[in-house]
């Protein structure tokens, strides 16, 4: 039904509750979407039905870079064969160091194409000195084959690291790497003697995805093992009962880090479920991060927001342009 205040298609909220012996039940009365195999299913998809709709884009000096779903699936393939190529798999899982960036969206679904676990990280772990004992605590635990970073003059401490010593370093600028690195953009050539067919092939539900490490705030982090069907899973319950979200493509501009669930799960892949547009907001919700935040919003509102207006209005400075802005943001 039509919300009269939005005029979002909405379903009603409706669950059922089985008494079993001692045990009380809830189960939703809305039928679940049908679950796709794995992410790849929608980056073909889309690359079919809407080649030029942006899927991901970033800040580039006074523009965007944006990538297209048809480029998106010409880079994630090429990207796949590079890593097959070197004889990734299951077993050789991917860390990445750096924050939110193109080519760590495009490096993800890459992996996840030739079925490449990757392990995202809070870049604190990297670039706070103090904190290197939890990268090292990671890497002891996940023992990667290939680690990622945007910028190797930036993580250049971190890239010292000795259990990185025998790992494959690739960077998206290597200017000032402490060490041998592989330019992201080598693994962008592609490699034309996989066969990319029968490596993705055996991709699907039970794959492992991702590694996404808890906070560790109590304790020692914990890798939590996300598959395939548990994110694709994932966006076909929130489109069953937001089905909007199906009849128009929808567009955020979003910070959340995709070390957690929700901002590299549940938002970039809400996205790209319902061939969506991810803008990345290279601000933050702080005093100093607040003003580049509100520009990207102006520049690129999108048509969902996972802010709390609240917050994000506490976290500005007081001066003239804020709040100017503010309102035409969160009226």
């Amino acid at each position: 039904m039509k919300n009269e205040i939005t005029g979002l298609t909405m379903v009603p909220h409706s669950v059922r509750l089985d008494r079993r012996d001692s045990t009380l039940e809830m189960r939703s009365n809305v039928a679940c979407d049908p679950i796709v195999d794995h992410t790849g299913v929608w980056i073909e998809q889309w690359a079919a039905k809407t080649p030029d709709q942006v899927y991901i884009a970033e800040r580039a000096g006074d523009g965007w870079r944006e990538v297209t779903y048809a480029a998106l699936l010409e880079q994630v393939k090429a990207i796949a064969s590079s890593l097959a190529a070197r004889g990734l798999g299951q077993e050789t899982p991917i860390v990445i160091m750096s924050g939110n960036s193109v080519d760590h969206a495009l490096l993800s679904l890459g992996a996840q194409w030739a079925g490449v676990p990757t392990v995202p990280l809070a870049e604190q772990y990297s670039l706070i000195p103090e904190a290197h004992a939890r990268l090292v605590y990671v890497l002891d635990k996940v023992k990667p084959a290939m680690a990622f970073v945007d910028d190797a003059g930036r993580y250049a401490e971190a890239l010292k690291r000795p259990e990185l010593a025998d790992v494959e370093i690739v960077a998206s600028a290597t200017d000032g790497a402490p060490v041998a690195v592989t330019s992201f953009a080598d693994l962008l050539a592609g490699d034309e003697t996989v066969d990319l067919d029968a490596v993705h092939a055996t991709v699907g539900p039970d794959t492992l995805a991702k590694i996404l490490f808890t906070s560790g705030s109590s304790s020692d982090p914990k890798g939590v093992l996300t598959t395939q069907r548990m994110m694709c899973a994932n966006q076909a319950q929130m489109a069953s009962v937001m089905p909007f979200l199906k009849e128009k493509a929808p567009s955020i501009t979003d910070w959340l880090p995709w070390n957690h669930v929700f901002g590299g799960s549940h938002n970039a892949y809400m996205m790209l479920a319902n061939g969506g547009s991810l803008y990345i907001d290279n601000g933050k919700p702080t005093k100093s991060g607040f003003k580049h935040t509100v520009q990207n919003i102006i520049d690129k509102p999108g048509t969902l927001s996972f802010y709390r207006a609240r917050r994000l209005c506490n976290a500005g400075p007081r001066d003239g342009n804020q709040s100017g802005a503010a309102p035409s943001i969160f009226p």
